[in-house]
C-alpha cells in the first residue's frame, strides 16, 4: 500500500475562524454581537487568516525537507539543453569564397519570442564562392533535370541515380560560373573551398519515427555500393576523383558529404544543360548494387551546410578575486552554462594589493605565480588539499572551491577567470524551418552569405522543474544514469530535449517484429505537443535521443529509437442538438472535444492503451447543447467497427496510440422536432 503524507494541519480559514468564533460564549459570554461589522470579529477574520498563512508555511516542511534531502544526495536540477539545427548557407557569387570560423553566431527570431535566439555553428566553414545553381541524373541512358525537385520544399523526392542504380549512373551537381569581372576580384580566382561540406536530406514523412539505433549511430553499416565523385580541372578534358568522407551510407541515410574541393576546375556544359557553362561535380556508381527495397531516394541536396547549437560562447570573463578562504563560491555572469564547455584559471591579478598596507603593486612586483588551470569535478570527495579542483552547479552558474582538505583553495588576491564557457539553451530554441536567417558575424564576406534552416530545429528543452525533480528522484537514485532496466531507459528518454512521454519495450528489436530478441530495447518517443496529426518524432530528433541514451546504456544493450505506431480513427456521427443553439458552433464543439478527448488524443493516451469505442458516446453528449447522438459509426485505420463490437475493447499494440481525423458530424434538430 503507497505512503500517504499526512498534512501537518489540514485546517482552513473558514474552519479556523468559525471554531474561534464558536468559543466566544465560553469565555466571553458578555460578547453577544457576532455580525461581521463587530471589530471583534474583525479581528478574529485577521487572526484565522493569519493561522492560515503559518499553517501553509507550516505544512511545506516536508517538501522543504525532501529538497534537502536531494541536496544532501547531491541532485541538482537538469540544466537547459541546447537546440540542434542545420544551417544552409548560400554565396551571391560575387565575394568569393568566404571562410566561417567556428562559434559564429546567427539569430533566429520567432514571432513568439521576446528576443531573439542565438545559434553558434559547431565547425567552421568554407562556403564556396558560387551557389549551387543545378541538378541532373544520368541514368544509364539519358539525363534528367532534378533541378526543380531538389529545390522544392514540399517534399517532391527523387532519385538520385535513376530509377534502378546501376554502375554508370551519375548526380551532377552543377554550381554557377560567376561573370568574368567578379571572378577577377576572387582571392586566387578560386571557386571551391579545400572541403567542400554537402548535406543530403530525405523525406521528413518518411524519415519521420523510423527506427534508429544505437550500433548504426557508432559503426554505420557498410553501404551496399561504391561512390566517386569527380571534378574537371582547367588543364584537362578529363574528369579526376575527389576525396570524400560521406556519412550518408551512399546516400541511403540523411547526413553530411564532406568532399575535398577541386583546384582550377574548369566550367563546362553538361548533359541538358548545353547553353549554360557551370562548375559541375558529379558522382559515379562505380560497383555494386542496392537492394531493390533500399534504393536511395533524397529530398533535396544542399552545399555549404553546418551543424549550429543553440550556444553562446563567453570568454575571459572576470568571475571574481579569491580571498584565500576555504569553500569559497563565486557566480558566472551567463547561465544555464554547459558544464563540459568551462575552462576555469586562476591568473595573477594585474594589480594586487597587501593585505596590511593595501598599496598596490605593479605586475612586475607581484609574485612570480604561473597561471593554472583549473579542473572541474563532480564533487571534492576525492580531492586532497592539492587538488586544483572545483565544481559547477549548471543551472544557477554558481563555482565552488575546496576547504584546504578536499580540494585545494584558490590563493588570495588572484584573479578568477572563466576563459570560456557556452550558455543557452532551453525549449523555444526549437524554431521552425526557416526561421533562423540573420548572420552576426565580422568574417570578411560574411554579408554576401543569406543563412536559412531548412528542418526545423530539434532537441531543446528547459530546464527542470523542483517538483519534475521530486517525482523523479526514486526513479534517478536507481538508475545512477544507467540504463538498466526498461524504466532507466524511459527515464532518460523523457529527460531528452523535445520528448513529451516515451515508453521501453524490453526484449523487442523492431526489426523481428513479435519476436523476443534478449539483450534488445526498443525505446518509443513522442515529441513535444505540435498541430501536427499524427506527432511523428522527426528522425533528427530521434537522433538526439539515441545520442542520449547511448551514452548510458550497457554494452551489450542493443538500443533501438522510434516513433510509436498511430492508428488513425475517423468518426462519423450525426446530432441532435437543441434547436435554439448555433448548429454550426455546435458542431465546432463537438469536434474539439473529440480531438481534447484523452481517448483521440495521442499525448493524453498511454502507450497500449484498449480503445473503447462506446467512450466517443460520452464526449460528444457533454458538449453544450447536445439532446443525443442519433448515429455513430467509427472506423479505426479505414475498417469499420460493427455495431455488436462497439461495446467491447479493441487491443492497441504496446508501442500504438489513436488520434482522430477527418471526422463527419452532422447536427439536426431533435426527433420530436423533426416530427412537428
Amino acid at each position: 500500500m503507497p505512503l500517504v503524507e499526512p498534512k501537518l494541519d489540514s485546517r482552513k480559514f473558514e474552519q479556523i475562524f468559525r471554531d474561534a468564533r464558536l468559543r466566544i460564549p465560553q469565555y466571553t459570554p458578555d460578547w453577544t454581537d457576532f455580525n461581521e461589522s463587530d471589530p471583534g470579529i474583525t479581528l478574529l477574520q485577521l487572526y484565522a487568516w493569519l493561522t492560515e498563512i503559518m499553517l501553509f508555511e507550516m505544512n511545506r516542511l516536508p517538501e522543504l525537507n525532501y529538497v534537502k534531502f536531494l541536496k544532501m544526495l547531491g541532485m541538482e536540477l537538469a540544466s537547459a539543453q541546447p537546440a540542434t539545427a542545420h544551417l544552409t548557407f548560400t554565396p551571391d557569387g560575387k565575394t568569393g569564397v568566404v571562410s566561417l570560423p567556428r562559434f559564429t553566431r546567427v539569430e533566429a527570431s520567432p514571432p513568439d519570442a521576446n528576443a531573439p535566439i542565438t545559434f553558434e555553428i559547431e565547425g567552421g566553414l568554407d562556403v564556396t564562392a558560387t551557389p549551387l545553381q543545378a541538378v541532373q541524373v544520368f541514368d544509364g541512358a539519358r539525363f534528367i533535370n532534378m533541378t526543380d525537385q531538389n529545390t522544392d520544399l514540399r517534399g517532391q523526392t527523387y532519385r538520385p541515380f535513376g530509377w534502378v542504380a546501376r554502375p554508370g549512373n551519375m548526380l551532377y551537381l552543377g554550381f554557377a560560373a560567376p561573370k568574368p569581372d567578379d571572378l577577377e576580384k576572387f582571392p586566387n580566382k578560386q571557386i571551391f573551398p579545400d572541403r567542400i561540406s554537402l548535406r543530403v536530406f530525405l523525406a521528413a514523412d518518411t524519415l519521420a519515427g523510423a527506427p534508429q539505433s544505437a550500433a548504426d549511430l557508432r559503426l554505420p553499416p557498410k553501404p551496399p555500393v561504391k561512390l566517386a565523385w569527380e571534378a574537371q580541372r582547367e588543364d584537362s578534358d578529363r574528369w579526376w576523383p575527389l576525396d570524400c568522407q560521406d556519412d550518408t551510407t551512399a546516400f541511403m541515410s540523411e547526413g553530411y558529404m564532406r568532399i575535398s574541393g577541386p583546384q582550377r576546375p574548369k566550367a563546362t556544359t553538361e548533359g541538358l544543360f548545353d547553353k549554360e557553362k557551370m562548375y559541375w561535380l558529379r558522382c559515379v556508381v562505380q560497383d555494386g548494387f542496392y537492394p531493390a527495397e533500399r534504393v536511395p531516394e533524397i529530398d533535396f541536396i544542399r552545399a555549404n551546410v553546418v551543424e549550429a547549437v543553440s550556444l553562446t560562447t563567453e570568454k575571459d570573463e572576470l568571475v571574481g578575486i579569491s580571498e584565500g578562504r576555504p569553500d569559497q563560491t563565486f557566480q558566472l555572469a551567463r547561465r544555464p552554462v554547459q558544464p563540459e564547455t568551462l575552462e576555469l584559471e586562476i591568473r595573477r591579478s594585474t594589480t594586487q594589493t597587501t593585505a596590511a598596507e593595501g598599496d598596490q603593486l605593479s605586475p612586475a612586483d607581484a609574485p612570480d605565480r604561473p597561471d593554472e588551470i583549473w579542473e572541474r569535478v563532480d564533487d571534492l570527495l576525492a580531492s586532497t588539499p592539492t587538488s586544483a579542483h572545483f565544481t559547477l552547479n549548471a543551472t544557477s552558474g554558481e563555482i565552488h572551491f575546496g576547504d584546504g582538505k578536499r580540494g585545494k583553495v584558490p590563493p588570495a588576491g588572484l584573479d578568477i577567470i572563466a576563459r570560456s564557457y557556452r550558455y543557452g539553451g532551453g525549449s523555444a530554441a526549437n524554431v521552425a524551418a526557416g526561421l533562423i536567417g540573420d548572420l552576426r558575424t565580422a568574417a570578411v564576406g560574411a554579408n554576401s552569405l543569406t543563412v536559412t534552416n531548412e528542418r526545423p530545429a530539434v532537441g531543446g528543452a528547459d530546464e527542470q522543474k523542483v517538483e519534475d525533480l521530486m517525482t523523479k528522484a526514486p526513479r534517478r537514485l536507481r538508475s545512477q544514469d544507467r540504463g538498466v532496466t526498461a524504466d532507466d531507459f524511459q527515464a532518460m528518454a523523457e529527460a531528452a530535449g523535445g520528448v513529451t512521454k516515451a515508453i521501453a519495450l524490453p526484449l523487442v528489436n523492431p526489426n523481428f517484429p513479435g519476436v523476443a530478441v534478449p539483450g534488445a530495447v526498443t525505446v518509443v518517443i513522442v515529441p513535444a505537443r505540435s498541430d501536427q496529426q499524427p506527432p511523428k518524432p522527426s528522425a533528427d530528433l530521434i537522433k538526439s535521443v539515441v545520442n542520449v541514451l547511448d551514452k548510458n546504456r550497457l554494452i551489450t544493450t542493443e538500443l533501438y529509437v522510434k516513433g510509436p505506431e498511430f492508428f488513425e480513427v475517423r468518426i462519423a456521427a450525426t446530432i441532435e442538438a437543441d434547436p435554439l443553439a448555433s448548429f454550426g458552433e455546435v458542431k465546432k464543439q463537438v469536434l474539439e472535444a473529440l480531438k481534447d478527448s484523452p481517448q483521440l488524443d495521442p499525448y493524453q493516451q498511454r502507450f497500449g492503451q484498449d480503445f473503447y469505442p462506446t467512450n466517443l458516446y460520452n464526449v460528444i453528449l457533454n458538449v453544450p447543447d447536445v439532446r443525443a447522438v442519433r448515429m455513430l459509426t467509427v472506423q479505426v485505420r479505414g475498417a469499420e467497427i460493427k455495431a455488436d463490437d462497439m461495446s467491447k475493447p479493441h487491443a492497441v499494440p504496446k508501442d500504438g496510440l489513436l488520434y482522430g481525423t477527418d471526422h463527419e458530424i452532422e447536427v439536426v434538430p431533435p426527433a420530436d422536432d423533426d416530427e412537428q
